[in-house]
């Protein structure tokens, strides 16, 4: 009897052993699965966020870049006028409104608060797309390229163009363009022979285009970049 005893003893603790180890091993399995759909929610949640900022990015990179192109246009339309005469052809008004386009000055204001707070912490690495993670490292130098050239734009405005036309002009119709009542008319001359006269604007004008350009190629690749981010996404959220 102590024999069979035994024996069924050792079943019994057999058995009770090979439970315990597999629920154990359940246990382990059951929060490692728990964890990978956590994990897979946050990721998907990120990417949906990242997704809804890079929309936002491209609505305003376009919004942006048309006003570059129309500040170009303008600084192309009065290097196009030879002389005095043909640029008071257009008319007063017309001119007036050209050089107050030609003289602004752009900068594309990027969301990135939520991709900033995602590289950060760290957390790019959850995501699983090696190209996606690489385009969205890439996605701050890209900006920054494009607000270096903004920037020489606005000191050829502050600095050049803005205190050149101070000394020639009369702002009177840009400050009614804003406000139709802002100034009346006054004493001061509108003549602006002189200002279509000089080297000097014609050689701001040359800078101020070439500037423009130079930030208008900057666009090319962030616009090709929020579009490969935005596929992707859309991939990975499939």
């Amino acid at each position: 009897m102590r024999t069979n005893f035994s024996k069924d003893r050792i079943r019994d603790l057999a058995i009770e052993s090979a439970l315990i180890v597999f629920s154990i091993l359940f246990a382990f399995s059951l929060n490692a699965w728990w964890a990978t759909q956590q994990e897979q929610r946050e990721v998907r949640s990120m990417l949906e966020k990242l997704h809804g900022e890079f929309e936002l990015n491209s609505d305003r990179l376009a919004f942006r870049k048309a006003s570059h192109v129309k500040t170009r246009n303008a600084t192309s339309t009065l290097l196009s006028l030879a002389g005095p005469q043909a640029a008071l052809s257009l008319g007063e008004d017309s001119v007036r409104i050209l050089i107050w386009e030609s003289s602004s000055a752009w900068s594309f204001d990027a969301a990135d608060g939520i991709l900033n707070s995602i590289l950060s912490s760290g957390r790019i690495g959850l995501i699983q797309n090696d190209g996606l993670r690489s385009a969205l490292a890439s996605w701050p130098s890209v900006v920054g390229d494009i607000r270096e050239d903004e920037m020489e734009s606005w000191r050829v405005m502050n600095d050049q163009l803005i205190p050149f036309l101070d000394r020639h002009i009369s702002w009177r119709i840009a400050a009614n363009l804003i406000d139709a009542d802002a100034v009346d008319d006054g004493l001061f001359s509108d003549d602006l022979t002189a200002l279509f006269s000089s080297r000097e604007y014609e050689n701001l004008l040359i800078n101020k285009l070439f500037v423009e350009n130079s930030i208008l190629g900057y666009y090319e690749e962030p616009e090709a970049l929020i579009e490969n981010i935005l596929q992707m996404i859309e991939d990975e959220l499939d």
